[in-house]
């Protein structure tokens, strides 16, 4: 079965051929073009049933995206659902690790240590975020000039060396925590 395109390209041409034939000076006979007509009503039939496919066949398309879209929109709602599950389970693990098992290992621990038959829980330190001291922020909360731009880790190395050393040096300081390890 031709194409679209090919069937057009003949259409064209039959129809040039009549419009050359009423503008000649000896026209064709009238067989002859019945038979050009006849089969130019065919091509335009045939042109019309591809446009109707082509009309199903945009259709079904646009009904599989839209079905596609549903999809991509429930998979992303699940995702949401998913990260604030995760974000659940970090604060528990968080609130354990920072409440509950502090007071596990001090009240029924040796105060260092609590061992279970599957780990043992113990307390040791760390070091807490670099905090940057006031940067010339204003009473509304806004800043005055920018805050320039530092590199965290020449910042952490300078707040720990200060901390160790019991001053405070560059308007950085950390201050050490103490945290809750399983081993």
């Amino acid at each position: 079965m031709p194409s679209a395109y090919h069937i057009l390209e003949k259409a064209s041409e039959i129809e040039y051929l009549l419009l050359e034939n009423q503008s000649a000076d000896e026209p064709m006979e009238l067989e002859e073009r019945i038979i050009l007509e006849t089969e130019l009503s065919d091509l335009y039939l045939e042109i019309e049933k591809k446009v109707e496919n082509i009309d199903g066949f945009t259709l079904a398309l646009d009904q599989n995206k839209a079905v596609v879209q549903a999809k991509l929109d429930i998979i992303n709602d699940e995702a949401k659902r998913l990260r604030k599950k995760r974000e659940g389970m970090d604060k528990t693990k968080e609130y354990f690790y920072g409440q509950i098992l502090p007071r596990i290992i001090n009240q029924f621990g040796d105060g260092e240590s609590y061992k279970t038959d599957v780990s043992t829980y113990k307390f040791a330190k760390k070091f807490s975020k670099v905090i940057v001291e006031d940067l010339g922020k204003v009473d509304a909360g806004f800043i005055r000039h920018p805050a320039p731009v530092i590199d965290g880790n020449k910042a952490r190395k300078a707040a720990i060396k200060a901390y160790k050393s019991g001053t405070k040096e560059g308007g950085f300081y950390v201050y050490e925590e103490q945290i809750v390890k399983r081993s």
